[in-house]
């Protein structure tokens, strides 16, 4: 019988570290992070232009602490920090960015094509073991969404045009940097913008806010596949933020939290009460997600980075094709929030394993992307499969190495 693969993510509000999981002696590791995108990934760019967003409350970032990641590479760059393109974690993300340059009514601020142009312009490059990431494509719906409301008779037609061409973005720059070298890339979809504070609470905005992420959603696979089809020897990884933020939303407590409708930046108790109690939000302001919610995307995209190396094991993903793999989504459904090692030490942990059984195994952390690896024996688990868990993990790639990405 074929093995499947089984993921267990152990969700924590208090650390959150990426973990390198061995298999056997094996253990992947990553020597630094290269990030491109908007707010959701900006460390300080926008502030050291602009002094925007207004700190405090804000942190020089669309939150209350540090975006996910410097929780996933710790200290990185920034876009005029930056003395080296070769080596060190670097931040090119920009809040407001569009996946485009066109005129953004956020003001002059570099786009995503810009930010991969100043970064190759200034001699960038990526070695066999960097991770670029790209997370795009919020603020062209934002910038459309106004439009489209001023004729609801076209707003679905119009919102379709500008989320499928944001996706397209996405995918031709994910294949500009395969080009420039980068090995393994992660490219994160988008939440579910109708479920955020802005919109939620008007069911006509909510709508078109839900329909156009889910076509950027749609669109931005099918992008990746094309991608992974025209670069070989690039690892592309789809991580699915929209399940993720689904399945918190749908149950808050299960992940520390005590409130994932409101923004914290909007009620006094909240915004005034330190970190702890503003941690107990899934979002800080209207859009964007507290230190808590950084933190579980920086485990959540730890996850998927060192998942081929335990996988391997499996030979699954190794083997099958795009569409088996796309199939076999419901087997890698198993996301299950558990505590593992003692109180205040839960992390995000993955654990592979035959559909009925349980398995020992050993994992590799590292502090950060570039720090070194740490034994962390872990202890057998039987996982339960749920009656219904979101899709979880999604990757592409011409072919998969059998031992190690």
């Amino acid at each position: 019988m074929k093995k499947a693969l089984s993921l267990a993510l152990m969700a924590s509000m208090v650390s959150v570290l990426p973990l390198a999981i061995a298999s056997g002696a094996h253990a992947q590791s990553y020597s630094r992070l290269v990030v491109f995108g908007d707010s959701l990934s900006d460390n300080g760019n926008l502030y050291t232009a602009t002094g925007s967003p207004t700190s405090p409350p804000y942190n020089k970032r669309y939150t209350n602490d540090l975006v996910w990641a410097e929780y996933l590479a710790g200290s990185m760059q920034g876009w005029y920090t930056a003395t080296s393109y070769t080596s060190g974690s670097i931040d090119l993300a920009w809040g407001g960015a569009r996946s485009d340059t066109a005129t953004n009514t956020n003001g002059p601020i570099p786009g995503t094509p810009l930010q991969i142009a100043n970064y190759t312009g200034h001699g960038g490059t990526f070695g066999a073991n960097d991770v670029a990431s790209l997370w795009i494509g919020a603020n062209d719906i934002f910038q459309g969404l106004p439009i489209a409301a001023g004729n609801p008779a076209t707003a679905t037609t119009y919102m379709t045009g500008v989320s499928t061409t944001a996706a397209g973005n996405a995918g031709t720059q994910v294949g500009q940097l395969a080009t420039a070298g980068a090995k393994t890339i992660i490219v994160m979809n988008l939440p579910d913008l109708g479920s955020t504070p802005q919109f939620s609470t008007d069911p006509t905005t909510s709508a078109i806010a839900t329909y156009s992420s889910s076509a950027f959603n749609t669109a931005l696979a099918a992008n990746l596949k094309a991608q992974a089809a025209a670069h070989t020897g690039t690892d592309i990884i789809g991580v699915d933020i929209n399940s993720a933020f689904h399945a918190i939303i749908a149950n808050p407590q299960a992940f520390g939290l005590s409130d994932a409708t409101h923004a914290c930046v909007l009620v006094t108790a909240c915004v005034g009460g330190g970190l702890s109690t503003q941690n107990t939000y899934l979002f800080w302001d209207t859009v964007h997600p507290t230190e808590t919610g950084h933190k579980l995307v920086a485990g959540l995209v730890a996850q998927y980075l060192y998942t081929p190396t335990l996988a391997s094991g499996v030979g699954m993903l190794a083997d099958e094709t795009y569409e088996t793999r796309r199939a076999n989504q419901a087997e890698m459904g198993d996301m299950l929030h558990a505590p593992h090692g003692s109180d205040g030490e839960n992390r995000f942990f993955i654990s592979a394993m035959d559909s009925n059984a349980s398995r020992r195994t050993t994992v590799m952390q590292q502090s950060t992307i570039g720090g070194p690896p740490q034994a962390w024996p872990s202890r057998p688990m039987t996982i339960r499969r749920p009656v219904s868990a979101p899709a979880p993990c999604t990757r592409w790639a011409k072919a998969w190495p059998s031992a190690s990405p």
